[in-house]
Formats: C-alpha cells, structure tokens, sequence
C-alpha cells in the first residue's frame, strides 16, 4: 500500500521557494522481510530513503510507483494463506513511526540553504487522496554567499570526509563564514550521503555566537582560515589542526595541534597548542593569547619570545619568555642630580631560572643618568646583583653595590652615589 505526497514551500511573503531538498527514512517496526513470490524477489529489508526537491513552483512531490510512500507491504501465496488479518504470512510490514495499522505518521525533512530545518510531522493515510501541505521555512540570516557561490566554493575550497566524527578539510584561503556557508550547502546537496551527515537534524556547521562551531566534527588546514564579517572565531572539540601559521586576526576556540611552532600574530586560541618537532625552534608570539598548554611531544626545545602575549601554561619542551625592561638610574648622593658614565653591571644571581653570572644588564649610564634595555626576556622571577661605579673621569664616584629581583614587570632601580673625593 502506498500514497503520494506534495509539499509546497512559499516564503512568507508568498513567493515559491526552490531548491528545498525534503528526505524521508522510513521505520523499521521488526516484520521486514524478503519475499520470493512466483520467482520474483522483493526485498522490502533496507530502510527506504526518499528524497526530493522542490521545483521552481516551490513544490516537491512524491508520486507514481517508485517515488511515492510505501505505508505497509503484505505477500503471501494464495494457497497458503487463510486470510486472516494481521497473522501468520499476513502480518502486516507497517512503515510508520508508530507502527500503528491506520496510523500512517511519518517525519519529513526539508533543508533549504537559504532557511533553518523545518521537520513536518505527516499522516500519509492508505487511501485514493494525495497528501498535500504548504510550509514557509525560518529563514537563516546567517548565510551569505548565494547557494550558487557556497555551491562552488565548497567545491574549490573544502572537502568533507564523513568516516568517524568527520573532517572538514581546508584546501585554500577561506572565511569563517564561508565555512558555514559552504557546510550549508554540502548538506542541502539532494543525496542520502550528503544529508545524513550526522543525522539529517543535524547542520554540520552551528552558529554559536560569532563562533562557526562544528561541534565534534574535525577540521584541517585552519591556516587558511580568516575571520569574516558574521563569524569571527571557529569552535570545535574535535581536532583542530593547522600546517602552517594561523592568520592575523583568527580566533579559535578548541585545541590546536601545529606540527612544526611558527610565529603568530594577533591569534587567539581557546584552547591548548600542541607541536611535534624533534628541531629546536624559537618562534615569536605578538599580541598572541594561548589560554591553555603549549606544548611540543616532539625532542625539540621550542623557544617562544613573547611580545604583549600570555601563554596559559608552557609545558613539554617549552621556554616561554617575554621581553621586559630593566632600568637604572644613578644620581649624586647629594645633589640628586643625574650622573652620567657611571658603569653598571648586573647579573643573575641566587634564585631564578638564570645560571648565575648570566648579565642582565651591563653598560654606561647616558646624561640622564640611565642605562636601560627594554629586551631582557623573562622567564620567572630572577634575583641580580652587581655593582655601579665611575673611577675613570671626574667627578668620581664610589663603587655602590646593586641587587633586586626582575619581575614579569621588569626591574627599576634608583642608585644613590657617594663622591670618591
């Protein structure tokens, strides 16, 4: 027993919709079987998948002997039945949701590019009467690209591995945006493999905030990811790798793993960067935020100078360091007045990450009585000593012994000196 069935999608100012792509699986209520009547094999076993897609009236229809709804499927040899209702050889194979005899329901699907999922619960009853129904789909302001253009692009740009979780693979340069809009389009693609891509509820590509979120799905080559004018950051708890330096601008919320440690620039990862090197690299992060571990499961040492950028924890075969300033001013003891020449040593001494004796700052003070470096790389706090003098032009100053400790915020100190007269 079969019935037709006719959608019509109008917008809700009444213009028909194309391109709405509707699916329907079917349920498996236990009696499926294999009939072989009168040497004719019908397999009705498999799940039936339909599918179809509005034209440009706006109307997708399932009709005639291969395209229209199978409700319940009974075969028997006459001479071996007793006709009894709904027993022995007559039970009945019911394909609905309910498998209840008269209960025709069934849940279609239409995916359309330019709106969100609209599911339409149906009573598709075993008579003479096709059954008809017309739905205006929500639209999705998060798209931008024509279907057309995602349609291209999710060709150029991407590939979808649907094996596992997933993976999205990035193979030339791309916003976020297109990632949602090319996704979009790979699901409203009229195919069983293309829609049933993590369920036929579900859009590969979510937005959550100004996130393109992916959910577990895994993606590939996000190097070629800038952000875009609706979505500015990707999210994912899959894997998220990179083959190359992630773009200036480019937030990512998940973990990152880069085989080989480049330099970024105006990065943001949510998340974890993990390396895999056995060469030691120095790389440079500036105004880079990392909030979870960096670290490298390679034997590589990989040094990270890092420039207006924090880094949440460095892990495994990682020294991150950021260059800070360390200021001395020598003044006469009594005048207060600025003294230049004077020769300052300092270096590491006692506790900190530092060998002992390794120079923190060392060189002649300038007419105002400074010496300073802006490029001391700190790593953790380090203890200094040293020493300030001026014994080789006059006025001669006595030799004034130096010590404090470099912080995350550098070191400034003050040095009052004693006239040698």
């Amino acid at each position: 027993m079969r019935n037709e069935a006719k959608f019509t999608f109008k917008t809700q100012a009444g213009v028909p919709i194309p391109n709405v792509v509707v699916y329907m699986r079917d349920t498996n209520n236990g009696q499926r079987r294999l009939y072989n009547l009168c040497q004719q094999s019908i397999d009705n076993r498999p799940d039936k998948v339909y599918i179809q897609s509005s034209d440009i009236t706006g109307v997708a229809q399932f009709m005639g002997t291969s395209n229209s709804i199978l409700l319940c499927a009974v075969a028997h040899l006459v001479s071996n039945s007793d006709f009894t209702n709904n027993a022995g050889e007559n039970i009945k194979d019911l394909h609905s949701k309910t498998n209840t005899e008269g209960v025709d329901d069934y849940t279609f699907y239409a995916w359309s590019y330019n709106y969100g999922l609209f599911p339409m619960d149906v009573i598709l009853h075993s008579d003479t009467t096709p059954y008809a129904q017309s739905s205006t789909p929500i639209d999705d302001f998060y798209v931008t690209l024509t279907q057309a253009a995602a349609t291209t692009k999710l060709a150029s740009n991407f590939s979808v591995a649907t094996t596992g979780s997933g993976t999205i693979t990035v193979i030339a340069s791309s916003s976020f945006d297109d990632l949602y809009d090319c996704m979009k389009a790979y699901k409203c693609i009229a195919t069983k493999e293309n829609m049933e891509f993590l369920g036929i509820k579900n859009q590969i590509v979510n937005a959550s905030g100004s996130a393109a979120d992916s959910g577990s799905v895994n993606i590939a080559g996000i190097e070629y990811f800038t952000a875009g004018s609706k979505f500015t950051a990707v999210k994912s708890t899959g894997t998220l790798t990179a083959n190359g330096a992630l773009k200036n601008g480019v937030s990512v919320i998940g973990n990152v793993t880069q085989a080989t440690p480049t330099s970024l620039s105006g990065v943001t990862v949510t998340g974890n960067l993990a390396y895999n090197t056995n060469m030691p690299i120095t790389v440079t992060f500036t105004n880079t935020t990392v909030t979870g571990t960096v670290s490298n499961s390679g034997t590589g040492a990989i040094t990270i100078n890092r420039i207006n950028s924090t880094i949440g924890v460095a892990g495994s075969n990682i020294t991150s360091r950021a260059p800070v300033t360390v200021n001395v001013t020598c003044l006469d003891a009594s005048s207060n007045s600025a003294v230049s020449g004077v020769v300052v040593r300092i270096a590491a001494s006692g506790s900190g990450p530092y060998a002992d004796g390794t120079v923190v700052l060392s060189g002649t003070t300038d007419s105002a009585g400074k010496l300073i470096t802006t490029s001391f790389n700190y790593i953790g706090d380090q203890a200094v000593t040293g020493m300030a003098r001026k014994g080789t032009a006059a006025p001669y100053y006595k030799s004034q012994p130096v010590s404090g400790t470099v912080t995350s915020s550098g070191l400034a100190l003050t040095i009052y000196l004693l006239k040698d007269q």
